[in-house]
């Protein structure tokens, strides 16, 4: 062998190794890059999980802020309409008492004459009112007694007596 060939022979095996170890070099750097992109690919994974947990938690804490809230306002909605309820009984009552007919009271209020009774019903329930309305009605209606001063004013004057028949027609 000549020389020549020998160091064509060194020369082969010297650029196969330095293309071999290039490749494992090109090979090592891929796997670092590699474990890089996975080690944060990984990272944001449980970032997404923290995220997702955190979520449900603050939904969760929503919702029963929520309920509550829901809860809260049916409550005020339904002590305020018990409070309307209670005046609007006792309103109607008292002009039922003073000789309004339901009728009247109805077309008043813009109520159905059932609403009006049910609403009279109601605060006589509650304050345990046993009165006949007629019969109050019957004593309101009533005329004053007539004074001195009523009949020297209006001795020829009829409005006393209107009133009064104005009054029996609406206790009716």
């Amino acid at each position: 062998m000549s020389s020549s060939t020998t160091a064509k022979k060194v020369t082969a095996r010297t650029k196969a190794r330095q293309k071999i170890a290039a490749q494992r070099e090109e090979q090592a750097r891929r796997q670092k890059a590699d474990e890089a992109d996975l080690a944060e690919i990984l990272k944001s994974l449980e970032s997404q999980d923290g995220a997702a947990a955190k979520r449900s938690d603050a939904m969760a804490q929503a919702k029963a802020h929520y309920d509550k809230a829901v809860e809260k306002a049916h409550a005020d909605y339904a002590e305020a309409v018990a409070d309307s309820e209670a005046a609007i009984g006792h309103r109607l009552s008292d002009m039922r008492g003073r000789g309004q007919s339901v009728g009247d009271l109805a077309e008043l209020t813009d109520l159905t004459e059932s609403d009006v009774r049910r609403h009279v019903k109601a605060h006589k329930d509650r304050t345990g009112d046993t009165a006949p309305a007629a019969e109050v009605a019957a004593q309101s209606a009533a005329p004053p007694p007539a004074s001195e001063d009523s009949e020297a004013l209006g001795a020829g004057d009829d409005r006393g007596g209107a009133a009064a028949s104005e009054l029996s027609v609406a206790a009716s």
